[in-house]
């Protein structure tokens, strides 16, 4: 019975080390997944494919590596909700002063955002940061350019039909047309929400990622559409960008594997 539970234990301890490494890691192939763990390469597939089978783990179809699966975005592994709100509070009020307008910071979890922060407008009409209001990721600005940095794998895992929930006339209905937003969004560096989640309110995101252009969290500005034109979004999301960028050299995302050895 002893040997049954140190089995057990051990092979726990291997698996939590390959999730370790697969959320540290763009992609990774089975190679260097087996190297770092020092298992064999049978070993590693074996654990590979459970993690597959359960949604932590995908295989890219062309490149044959490895990468993190949606299992891992809808729990949190690849979050730190802490470091997050202590490096980006100073950029959201800095937004929020810049273009009069509520500033959030938003993750991913799964099929929705979670609004982690928020500075809100001072003007007397003013968006809401939301925070502990969860919404769905295809429709928020937050949420698309988040979406956007996703595998394709993982975006058919999260949205497997073509019809996707609505929350006004304006929200994109189709997985098609989301699939073109997203498109767009990696284009020009950031996401717009045009009447989306509630009619009246505007929003541009923009995605923070690390050194393999996973995203990690998005920043989002929101307002009334009397006051966010559609001529201000691009100068809005071009602000937004420069913010996610320095936000991502100020947390210099490191490899989990290099905390491992």
């Amino acid at each position: 019975m002893r040997k049954t539970e140190e089995g057990s234990t051990v092979a726990a301890e291997r698996a939590l080390r390959l999730l370790r490494l697969l959320a540290g890691n763009g992609e990774i192939r089975l190679t260097e997944l087996s190297r770092e763990l020092g298992l064999p390469h049978s070993t590693t597939h074996r654990l590979l494919a459970t993690l597959r089978r359960e949604g932590f783990a995908l295989q890219e179809a062309a490149s044959k590596r490895y990468v993190a699966g949606p299992g891992m975005w809808e729990l949190g592994w690849l979050l730190d909700p802490h470091g997050l709100r202590l490096a980006a509070r100073p950029h959201l009020t800095a937004l929020a002063e810049e273009f009069g307008e509520a500033a959030q910071l938003v993750v991913l979890q799964g099929r929705y955002v979670e609004f982690l922060d928020g500075v809100e407008s001072e003007r007397q009409v003013k968006h809401g940061t939301r925070l502990g209001r969860p919404l769905p990721s295809h429709l928020v600005s937050g949420g698309k350019a988040l979406l956007a940095r996703l595998p394709g794998a993982i975006l058919d895992r999260l949205y497997p039909d073509e019809e996707l929930l609505t929350m006004t006339p304006a929200s994109v209905r189709t997985k098609s047309a989301l699939l073109g937003q997203l498109a767009r969004a990696r284009e020009l560096g950031y996401a717009t929400n045009v009447h989306e989640t509630e009619v009246g309110v505007c929003a541009v995101g923009a995605a923070v990622v690390d050194r393999y252009g996973r995203a990690r969290c998005g920043l989002v500005v929101a307002g009334p559409s009397t006051r966010l034109l559609p001529e201000d979004l691009p100068v809005v999301g071009e602000r937004l960008a420069g913010a996610a960028r320095v936000i991502s050299e100020e947390l210099r995302f490191d490899d989990v594997s290099d905390r491992l050895r």
